[in-house]
């Protein structure tokens, strides 16, 4: 489940990482694919992969699949992808004539140079946070208490009794004066590879961004919620002040903390 683990942990704490290598993923915590009904998921609903997909906005990913795996359903990780393009997310998915393997090895030269960090920092600061809650997959016990991502923290979900139990937040500065960057267009290409057992043929797929275009600052964040009831903003990290404005959506009383601000909490 090593892929599967690379998802959790990215998919969780995004702030941690530049980009997210997911080899050979399967949908969920667990193989044997057959049905994507909530019933049949192996690993329960709530550790599907796609629930964690929000959380990735600025965290690339780079996916290989095998169109004939069985072991976790090639049909399901195509899905996933599929979503990623609905959000408008970056990815490179790779996809190999092979079952449930890894038919580069692990020293493929043009996944090195993606990973590369000095060309692909780890981003600290973004100006647009997108992230999921998910209860299933928060294990305070062990030290990994997932209630935090950039700079919002401390959130809490209002409802942990749904199937699955999530909640989700966005939030966006326009302290940074820098809008959302464009998607760009879809590539597709396909080729061949030489690897260590012999040459193989390859279709990839792949989704970026442009360059962020520039909008005026303000003391200003929007905030859109699902199934949260509190959160803290660090005014300092979304580069705004203590009397920033808040333009709130929200399904429900969300309350909202200021770090390190001689501020009340506001309720929405």
């Amino acid at each position: 489940m090593g892929s599967f683990t690379i998802a959790k942990f990215s998919g969780k704490f995004p702030y941690l990482f530049a980009a997210a290598h997911i080899i050979v993923p399967c949908p969920s915590a667990g193989t044997g694919y057959q049905s994507a009904t909530p019933a049949n998921v192996p690993g329960a609903v709530d550790s599907l992969m796609s629930l964690l997909a929000p959380s990735f906005r600025n965290l690339p990913q780079y996916i290989w699949v095998g169109n004939r795996d069985t072991t976790c359903t090639y049909m399901y990780q195509a899905a996933y992808v599929k979503l990623l393009d609905a959000l408008g997310y970056r990815y490179q998915w790779w996809t190999f004539p092979v079952g449930h393997a890894y038919p580069l090895g692990n020293e493929f030269a043009p996944m090195m140079q993606w990973l590369d960090n000095t060309q692909r920092p780890v981003v600290v600061n973004p100006p647009h946070v997108t992230y999921a809650l998910n209860a299933e997959m928060n294990q305070p016990d062990v030290g990994l208490n997932a209630d935090h991502a950039y700079w919002i923290s401390n959130l809490s979900m209002r409802d942990t009794s749904l199937l699955p139990p999530t909640g989700q937040i966005d939030a966006f500065s326009h302290g940074f004066g820098i809008g959302d960057a464009p998607v760009t267009p879809l590539h597709n290409e396909t080729g061949q590879v030489a690897t260590a057992t012999g040459v193989i043929s390859y279709a990839l797929q792949t989704r970026d961004w442009g360059t962020a275009p520039i909008s005026p600052r303000s003391n200003v964040i929007d905030i859109v919620a699902r199934n949260v009831n509190e959160v803290t903003i660090n005014p300092s990290r979304a580069s705004v002040d203590c009397n920033v404005m808040l333009n709130v959506q929200t399904d429900g009383p969300l309350l909202v903390h200021f770090y390190n601000c001689a501020r009340p909490p506001e309720q929405h």
